[in-house]
């Protein structure tokens, strides 16, 4: 059996990298599938709170010699044979990232093993993060990790600096990476509560505490978060 290991990142915060993972995990609840959840991002654990039900587990990747073991569950679980382990990751993690796979050889067990790693790399259409994306898929590539441009189109509708990027496109190209856009959640007073009540877009789509318009809204926000 193959597994996949799916990170969710971007390298600045705000882009909406938990969004699109959390969106992910509803999609494989929907579909019944076995999936194992890590919150990397130590800095809020909302997301962690809003999955805890779900099992997920707190990890970090780091610089520091003494925590150099604290990511490895990660890869142990699609060791285990779960099919599919999603990750959440903090800002600015490259290096620490990059370490980890360096270190331990990654890139050998996963061939070894039959692991697959892909990185989500959220945007939000500004040149800083478009930046950050052609410097990731050139510190890992495709032996070690696919990239999947994640357009965000909740935080921008305008993607023309993005698809006149000559430098990005070839890189996409070159490295055979994949191009997805990610819906818009509509209403922002329903995306409060549900990161103030801890939800998960599972729950939130059942939540009593929404109407059935919210609800409804919820629902189809998960619906085309998977035909994307």
């Amino acid at each position: 059996m193959t597994s996949s290991v799916h990170m969710f990142g971007g390298e600045v915060g705000g882009q909406g990298k938990s969004t699109v993972c959390a969106a992910a995990i509803s999609v494989l609840e929907a579909k019944e599938c076995e999936f194992a959840i890590f919150d990397a991002d130590y800095t809020k654990q909302d997301f962690y709170k809003a999955h805890i039900h779900l099992g997920c587990q707190m990890v970090r990747f780091s610089e520091a010699e003494s925590l150099i073991d604290e990511a490895n569950p990660i890869f142990n679980t699609a060791f285990d044979s779960v099919p599919t382990v999603l990750v959440n990751l903090p800002a600015a993690n490259i290096i620490a990232l990059s370490q980890w796979f360096s270190i331990n050889e990654i890139a050998v067990l996963a061939k070894e093993y039959r692991i697959r790693f892909i990185h989500w790399f959220v945007l939000d259409g500004s040149p800083t993060n478009s930046a950050l994306l052609k410097r990731s898929i050139r510190h890992f590539d495709t032996s070690v990790m696919t990239h999947v441009a994640c357009r965000n189109f909740g935080k921008t509708q305008h993607w023309e600096l993005f698809n006149e990027d000559t430098e990005l496109q070839e890189l996409l190209a070159e490295y055979q990476a994949s191009v997805m856009d990610f819906p818009m959640f509509h209403g922002e007073a329903q995306r409060q509560i549900i990161a103030e009540k801890h939800l998960s877009l599972h729950q939130a789509a059942s939540y009593e505490g929404f109407k059935a318009i919210p609800r409804q809204r919820v629902k189809r926000f998960i619906r085309e978060s998977a035909a994307a």
